[in-house]
């Protein structure tokens, strides 16, 4: 009898071995890969809100960025890359996830259109945030120039004189050779 029942028992964990051995486990993937980007539309963040410490960005409920933006930070932090976002209209919510937190949130609209790559500057003060989207024109020069951006967004109460940009370059092209 104990030999039956001892033959039972191997031969059942022997056919439940094999059994587990066949099934092949895959585990879910908790990120999506996407590298088509022909019908999306690209965004880059920079924040240049005074006080900012916790800022995220939400695009229709959806987190955007995974790290907490601080002034002067942007998103993607790379140059080179930007966000996948699908075209239309895109409801944005910029706030900080502290529960105590002074800073206002954030709320608006913008309309995304096809393969477009844009930029959203947010800037002023944790009381009274603004934002500034604009479309980014990626056009690399035929020539050795180069092309730059520039944006102002000092927060002060008086007025600010112009800022002249200027090639010490180009300038030394200007200046007459002496010999």
């Amino acid at each position: 009898m104990k030999s039956k029942l001892l033959k039972l028992t191997a031969g059942s964990t022997l056919m439940i071995a094999l059994f587990m051995q066949s099934c092949t486990k895959e585990a879910p993937s908790a990120f999506t890969t996407q590298e088509n980007f022909t019908n999306n539309t690209l965004i880059r963040v920079y924040v240049a809100t005074v006080n900012a410490d916790r800022n995220y960005v939400y695009v229709d409920g959806k987190p955007l960025n995974g790290a907490k933006l601080i002034t002067g930070g942007l998103f993607p932090a790379t140059g080179i890359y930007a966000s996948s976002v699908s075209p239309g209209l895109k409801n944005f919510v910029v706030r900080d996830t502290l529960t105590a937190t002074t800073q206002v949130p954030l709320s608006f609209a913008e309309n995304m259109l096809v393969n477009k790559y844009y930029t959203v500057f947010l800037y002023d003060s944790i009381n009274a945030p603004k934002q500034k989207t604009v479309a980014t024109n990626i056009v690399i020069p035929a020539d050795t120039s180069a092309r730059i951006r520039f944006a102002n967004f000092v927060h002060t109460k008086v007025g600010i004189p112009a800022i002249d940009i200027f090639s010490v370059r180009k300038m030394q092209m200007w200046l007459p050779t002496c010999r």
